[in-house]
């Protein structure tokens, strides 16, 4: 650590920052500049956790509404090797910098991650991808995973606005897999009471490619799931019962 006054005001240089644990290793380099009237903060810090369960403890939960806090507690449910890059630049006062008073970044690289977007849809399962923080907005990209049967092609997760008391996440993603698997899907989700009553009478067979997306509510205010989506089959079997 290495202090200096420049302009009047003081700064500590922190050449190495490393804690250490034995699922979690933390280190980068950071600089505080005692300034009037917050001091400001500037860090990089490279990140390793063995487990999604450790990972959480370090998120920045307290800053987000209470329903999105609960929300990222039950959602992220495993997963393993996760490796993160976050800049942070500003004052500690102001974060996370809602209206732009500072930089907060963090970009995570992710494996086997499981994650339950809402309670009465299925989990998805197997992700490889990457979560961004960029001040008030959580994104979440995939090429890889399972729903049910299907497998994830392409999925994107967006929540616009974390300080938001009536959060929402918007997916949007590609699903290949069959139409049995499409149809046990619906079975499996809320659909089951409009569009899955039109599919009871019917047996359907064959590949198919599911585009899907989704306004998820995470907030009290509003329970109602919004879905839309286009199955495209080239070979597909229908009969009726």
């Amino acid at each position: 650590m290495k202090w200096q006054k420049q302009d009047n005001v003081w700064q500590i240089q922190i050449p190495n920052i490393e804690m250490q644990a034995n699922d979690f290793l933390i280190n980068g380099v950071g600089k505080v500049t005692l300034s009037k009237p917050q001091p400001q903060v500037s860090m990089v810090l490279k990140t390793h956790f063995d487990d999604l369960h450790t990972f959480k403890h370090f998120l920045p939960l307290k800053i987000f509404h209470e329903h999105l806090r609960t929300w990222l507690k039950n959602a992220l449910v495993s997963g393993e090797n996760i490796d993160s890059q976050i800049v942070f630049n500003g004052s500690l006062q102001q974060f996370p910098f809602a209206e732009q008073q500072g930089i907060f970044s963090a970009i995570t690289q992710f494996h086997n991650l499981s994650l339950n977007f809402n309670p009465q849809w299925p989990t998805l399962n197997h992700l490889n991808g990457t979560l961004t923080f960029n001040g008030l907005k959580m994104n979440i990209q995939t090429n890889n995973g399972e729903i049910n049967s299907g497998k994830i092609e392409t999925l994107e997760g967006i929540i616009p606005d974390l300080s938001s008391d009536d959060p929402k996440l918007f997916i949007q993603g590609t699903l290949v897999g069959t139409l049995e698997g499409a149809s046990q899907f619906i079975a499996a989700t809320p659909l089951e009471n409009t569009i899955g009553s039109s599919l009871k009478p019917m047996n359907i067979s064959g590949p198919m490619t599911l585009n899907l997306q989704l306004q998820v509510p995470l907030g009290p205010k509003d329970d109602n799931t919004l879905v839309s989506g286009k199955i495209k089959t080239d070979a597909g079997q229908l009969s009726l019962n």
